[in-house]
């Protein structure tokens, strides 16, 4: 199952731009130019480590055909590695076997891991994890700020206080973003006390007076 469509829905007649790792995907094809019939139907995905390939099996189905019908297992899907996979679909002519592909720098899939079958922290983006490094270094400097020393030789540097404290706040502002998409910041209430009326004073007469 890929994000574009959902349970219960008619099958996609696209190449699912999401792939749940451990899903099962269903998807039809159809080109004008080449009949279910005459010819045969392969997608294959490349990925950075590791590829798959499915075939298509002639689908007349009115509503989803003419075309090919590609089903990818579960098993299949759970077995690879998950990132961005580019795909061909390459098309097979079955008397003269001219061959045919469909390639494209845009056609890529992601396959992403499934809640219900990745191991805890699959989903902490780099910044996350990034949060943990520099608050255990914050947490843990005992060195009262010294930036640099030599210990038998070896130099020894590192960053500055002020500059760990100002990425883990940047890593941290980035994070609330990925974990509240649409939005900008915190919203704060903000409440101004009453000002009390101000006192009219009235003006204070000097009398000067002048002896002759």
């Amino acid at each position: 199952m890929g994000s574009s469509y959902c349970f219960g829905c008619q099958i996609p007649d696209w190449v699912p731009l999401q792939i749940g790792q451990g899903t099962t995907v269903k998807f039809t094809r159809t080109f004008d130019c080449f009949s279910a019939k005459d010819c045969s139907y392969t997608i294959y995905f490349n990925g950075a480590t590791s590829k798959f390939n499915a075939a298509g099996v002639a689908n007349p189905d009115p509503t989803n055909g003419p075309g090919w019908l590609v089903t990818i297992d579960a098993a299949t899907t759970k077995g690879q590695i998950p990132g961005a996979y580019r795909y061909c679909e390459r098309v097979v002519n079955l008397s003269t076997g001219e061959t045919y592909d469909l390639t494209g720098d845009s056609l890529v899939s992601n396959l992403v891991p499934s809640p219900a079958d990745a191991p805890a922290g699959a989903f902490q983006t780099f910044e996350e994890k990034a949060i943990a490094i520099i608050e255990a270094a914050l947490s843990g400097d005992m060195s009262n700020g010294v930036q640099s020393y030599h210990i038998a030789g070896r130099a020894v540097s590192k960053y500055p206080i002020d500059e760990l404290r100002k990425t883990l706040g940047l890593f941290k502002s980035v994070v609330w973003r990925q974990q509240h998409p649409g939005r900008l910041g915190v919203s704060y209430g903000v409440a101004f006390p009453m000002m009390e009326p101000a006192v009219c004073v009235p003006p204070t007469w000097v009398y000067v007076t002048t002896i002759g």
